[in-house]
């Protein structure tokens, strides 16, 4: 887990009604809000494999543009309140979540340390009105 993907669960979640019943279309959230295809906007597939956000289950089908929806879990609201913790690091194989790391000890998100990332300050930008 690194401080973009946390910035990005953060924008996600700031956009997301917190009953889980939102879905967010994140190529239209981030120009929406002026942030370029930076590696913010690719983050979002990484969370998954934790479970803290979800894509919406579409027919293959579907090419309607609410087909690449997503949403903050409700463990992904809990992890950002600091109220669960999760693997810090997640061993994925062939784009599958296999489970944490072997040896890995469970964070919260205050915990998370990353160079030039402080979790209160990115609340702050992007999520100002949170309370959890």
């Amino acid at each position: 887990m690194t401080g973009a993907m946390i910035t990005t669960l953060v924008i996600l979640a700031a956009n997301t009604p917190q009953d889980g019943a939102g879905w967010v279309n994140i190529p239209e959230l981030f120009l929406r809000l002026g942030l370029t295809r930076s590696s913010n906007a690719r983050n979002h597939h990484k969370l998954a494999y934790w479970g803290l956000v979800e894509k919406r289950k579409v027919s293959s089908l579907d090419r309607s543009p609410t087909k690449a929806k997503w949403r903050v879990t409700v463990l992904g609201f809990d992890f950002l309140f600091n109220r669960a913790a999760i693997p810090s690091r997640i061993f994925v194989h062939g784009g599958v979540s296999m489970g944490p790391v072997e040896g890995d000890v469970p964070v919260r998100v205050r915990q998370i340390r990353s160079e030039a990332f402080d979790y209160d300050e990115v609340a702050r930008q992007y999520w100002p009105n949170m309370n959890g």
